[in-house]
């Protein structure tokens, strides 16, 4: 399959790129929009900086790419990995760097991940490589790569986000689950803001 991706530049013209790799699963933007960074289930994780119109690096990963997210800052990504050819659960990159900071395994398949502003923490939904329920949601710290805590959840996670200020994060389940939030720093279960309920 040839799969084109489109970049404006600074000078307004369109860049078209254009590969033979599989499209991507997911993308995520700095918030500076410096970086765009792509992830396929190729396990091939490509950082691009869209004002130039080129890629400014790429990892081949083993695993499939469901899921990345970028930090406040614009230097740290995080790409959640599932299959059995994967090495880890996660990887963390510096885009600045391009170079990897961190894989973390724990013998479960990555279904989604976000990343704190700050970018020195790592939240992970995962579920078992089989397939069995429930799902669980882990908050890792980089700086020690150990779990600060975690949380099940009943059914898969489709998706995790975390809110604005950073102090919340919330998991949308598929299949009809309903959705949950948890505190960042202590991983309690929150109740629910009411216009998500209806």
């Amino acid at each position: 399959m040839l799969f084109l991706l489109l970049l404006a530049s600074t000078d307004a013209s369109l860049v078209v790129q254009s590969f033979d790799r599989l499209a991507p699963s997911d993308m995520a933007f700095s918030a500076d929009s410096k970086f765009l960074v792509t992830g396929n289930s190729g396990g091939h994780l490509v950082i691009w900086e869209p004002r130039r119109g080129r890629i400014a690096g790429s990892f081949n990963v083993k695993g499939a790419i469901d899921h990345v997210a970028i930090d406040g800052s614009g230097r740290r990504a995080v790409a959640s990995l599932r299959g059995t050819e994967r090495d880890a659960a996660f990887v963390v990159v510096d885009l600045t760097a391009n170079m990897r900071l961190a894989e973390l395994e724990h013998g479960r398949d990555g279904t989604a991940v976000a990343i704190s502003r700050d970018g020195k923490r790592v939240f992970l939904a995962s579920k078992r490589a089989q397939g069995s329920m429930p799902s669980q949601i882990t908050c890792y710290d980089l700086a020690d790569k150990k779990a600060v805590w975690t949380q099940q959840f009943p059914g898969h996670v489709s998706d995790i986000e975390l809110n604005p200020a950073g102090t919340r994060l919330y998991a949308v389940g598929s299949n009809g689950k309903p959705g949950a939030s948890f505190s960042c720093s202590k991983g309690r279960s929150l109740a629910l803001p009411v216009h998500l309920l209806r």
